[in-house]
This record gives structure tokens, sequence and C-alpha cells, in this order.
């Protein structure tokens, strides 16, 4: 069933960067409605009461858009997927209720998983369960922060432009952050104006929040139609933030910028992306429930040096722009490196972890120095090995073959099932023999241990066979 707020056009006075959000989710979402048809209904007394308010997308509003923004969309073929889905009497869910009600109850073709939080809040799971199973008992980023919406007027930003916002410094204004404009990226937030924080302007009391502290701000409203949703820039500047925003401050021990890799890392925005709705924002209930890892210091100190290090790389490129592409290069790497690390923090699994990646392939990070591809984790991450044979030991296809992997963490005797090694070496095995294989050496422990591309390795030397004795 579609939300009405999902075709909903945006206020009069939204800004670009709000239409191009709504434009995105309303493209993604049609794409979706058309190509899975029996999957969509919409309350046709809903729809028509839009179209009578001047609410629901037609070609003039989306034409006007694209001249006044310049925007890169066809704003006639939208107005003719519009109409191919809400003019079609099969997506009528009065009409369906039935249809619908065998469809997915009855035959029981689709299994959705939920969990209820203590906000009575239920979240539903389809895609990506195994992640968010292997996740479960994991603590929440509610459990370690105060997450609260930005500062809201009362009265029109249109029709009050001048008295609401200035560039220069005035009495009564602080400096923070009105829209989610392309400069707002992972751990950095450069552009400001200034903000009209009289209480008598204020819609609600954010106003009070502790905007001079030390803080994660994320913008509330979606950076993508899909997937990579939400970015986490540092603030020790004391920045105050409208409704586009969040204000994210610690009520843990750990530090904003531990805080900040979480919410730019895939685990974060997998979540978001699974359970986003219609509003076209990154809800404060959803975000609270986004799991965290349970981090040593260890952990907590080496995600805090490699985002100082980042943004330190990040304001040397800002200011001195002739090194740019070498601070590029440096910036991309540690990006990755921290991304990496705070996945592998989470212990998923490796088929866990490969379906995260999966999801991820083919979207773009945001961010000026873009990453295209989620790499494994360490302890995920497949290594060629040489394996050592202790022992082969049964009978037939029972058998088994004792093995230690030279180098691994891991660096007990393992009992492989001799099904798992190809069928023409099985016959060369014997003690001290060697096989290759890929394999993720850094598993601590047994049950994480991924063994992969098993073959018989060439005889060592014997200087080798000394040193690994």
């Amino acid at each position: 069933m579609i939300d009405p707020d999902s075709i909903t056009m945006p206020s009069i006075d939204a800004s670009r960067e709000e239409i191009e959000t709504w434009l995105g989710n309303l493209q993604v979402w049609l794409k979706e409605a058309l190509d899975a048809h029996d999957n969509w209904l919409h309350s046709v007394e809903v729809t028509k009461l839009l179209r009578e308010k001047g609410q629901f997308p037609s070609s003039e509003t989306l034409l006007s858009w694209q001249r006044k923004y310049k925007l890169d969309i066809n704003p006639r073929l939208i107005d003719r997927d519009l109409n191919a889905f809400f003019r079609d009497e099969n997506h009528d869910a009065l009409e369906r209720s039935e249809g619908l009600i065998k469809y997915k109850y009855g035959k029981n073709i689709v299994k959705y998983n939920s969990i209820q939080n203590e906000n009575n809040i239920t979240l539903w799971h389809e895609r990506l369960q195994c992640i968010w199973d292997e996740l479960a008992s994991l603590p929440r980023l509610g459990d370690i922060t105060e997450i609260h919406r930005g500062i809201q007027y009362k009265i029109s930003l249109q029709d009050n432009e001048n008295k609401l916002f200035s560039e220069v410094p005035c009495e009564g204004f602080a400096r923070g952050l009105r829209r989610v404009t392309s400069d707002f990226e992972p751990y950095i937030a450069r552009s400001s104006t200034y903000l009209n924080m009289d209480p008598e302007l204020m819609l609600y009391e954010a106003y009070k929040l502790p905007w001079d502290k030390p803080k994660v701000i994320a913008n509330a409203a979606r950076i993508s139609a899909d997937r990579w949703l939400i970015a986490g820039a540092i603030d020790e500047q004391g920045l105050v933030c409208t409704q586009k925003f969040h204000g994210i401050w610690p009520t843990d021990s750990i530090p904003i910028e531990v805080i900040a890799a979480l919410l730019n890392g895939p685990v974060a925005n997998a979540f978001l992306s699974i359970n986003r709705t219609s509003t076209r924002h990154n809800q404060v209930r959803v975000l609270q429930q986004i799991p965290i890892p349970r981090f040593t210091n260890r952990q907590t100190q080496l995600i805090t040096s490699l985002v100082r290090e980042y943004m330190a790389i990040r304001e040397l490129r800002h200011t001195e722009p002739e090194y740019a592409k070498s601070l590029g290069r440096s910036g991309k790497g540690i990006l990755g490196r921290i991304e990496e690390e705070i996945l592998g923090f989470y212990n998923l699994s490796m088929e866990a972890e490969r379906e995260l990646i999966t999801y991820f392939e083919g979207y773009k990070k945001p961010g000026p120095v873009p990453l295209t591809q989620i790499e494994s984790s360490p302890q995920n991450r497949l290594y060629p090995s040489l394996v050592r044979v202790e022992d082969v030991r049964g009978e037939g296809d029972n058998k088994i073959v004792d093995i230690v992997i030279l180098g691994c963490e891991y660096d007990q005797v393992i009992h492989l099932p001799i099904s798992l090694v190809p069928q023409e070496s099985r016959e060369k095995l014997s003690q001290d023999s060697y096989l290759l294989a890929k394999v993720n050496i850094e598993a601590k422990e047994e049950k994480n241990l991924v063994i992969e591309d098993i073959e018989l390795a060439p005889e060592p030397r014997q200087e080798l066979r000394e040193r690994f004795a």
C-alpha cells in the first residue's frame, strides 16, 4: 500500500535539495511499483483528495521545477508513469483488498520478520534478514546517544527569508546549518549560515538543546533515494541546525568520531535503507534502533585516530589544492580503512557480510572521496594460504583431514571433511603433505573460518618444512 506522503509534492517553500530528494524517492518507487504490478495498491479516495488540493504531482509543476532549478528530469515521462499506476483500476486498494489478503497471507509467498522495540515501533525486514538476525543482541545507537531534530520555525521560510537567515553575524542569530547542501559530507560540515534563535519564532523547543557541545550532525533529509541515505559530520564549533538535520550527542564513553564512523558505515545505511519510510527523512526512532558493536578501548582509539587523520587530510586538501590529487588518494585509503574496521567490529559471518556488500554494489557513497565498492572486513578477507596436513583418518567419503593453517590467527588443528578437497587430490593426501587454499586467516574462532579453492600444493622446500615444523 502506497503511503500518500510518498507522492505528496513538497511545500511551496521547499529547497532544490528537498525537491531533488523527493523526485529521487518518487522515481525509485514508481519503477518498483510498475515492475511489480500486483504488489502495490493505493486508495483512490485519498489520491482524488490530493488532486483536488493540488498536492498530486502534475506535469505542469514538474516542468516548472525543471526550468527553475535546471533539474535533470523528464516531466512528461514521470507524468506518464504516474498515470500508468494511478489510473489502473488493478491498483485500487478497495477493489483488491480481498486479493491482497490472499496474496500476502493465504499463499504465504513472502515471509516477513519483525522486531518491536520498547517504543512499540515495529521494524519489518525482508532483505538482509540474516544480518539483522546476527546483530539482534547488540546494543543500539539510542543506547549511547541522544538524538534530536533541529530547530523549526513556525512562520513561512519563503516569506521571511531575511528575518530568519543571514550570511553575516547578527544579534540574536547563531551560526549553523540550514540545508543539506552538496558539500555536507562524511565527517565534514563546511558551509554554514546564521539562524535566528528568537524563541518566539520557534515551533518547538529544539533551540534549547546543547548546540554548543561537541556532537555529530547527521542529515534528516535523505542525501539519496536509496542505499546511502545518511552522513555524519563532526561538529565542535557549536553549530545549530534546522529540522533538515539531527543533532547527536554522546551519552556514553563512545567518542563523537566513532559515532560519525558508525553513521557513515554500511550497516547503519543498510538499516535505514531497509526501514525507510515514505516521509523522505531519516527518522529519529529508526536511527535509535541502528545496531552498534560492543567496542573495546583499542577499537575506539583506532577509529578516533583514523577519523582525525582523515579530517586533517580533508582540511589540507581544502587549503592546499595543489596537493589535491595525492591527498585524495590518502583520504580514500583512510576512508576505506575506517569502513573496513567498523564493519569488522560487528563480527558478521562471511555469508552475512557478503550479502551486505552485494546490497551496495553499484551505489556510489556520497562525499568528495567516493567509494564505489565496500571491501570485506579484515577477519572475512580471504588470503592465499598454505595448509599443512597433520593426519588423514576414517574410511571412504567419511574421511577427516586434520589440518593446520599456517599464519592463521586460529592456530589449532581443524578437522576438515575430505569431501571439501577436490576429488583428484584426495588420494595424494598424507601426513605432512600441503594444500593451498583461500582462507580468512584473521578469523579468531574456528566457527568463523572459511576455506575455499582448496588444491594440492607443490612440495615445499626443506627450509620451509623446518620453519613451520
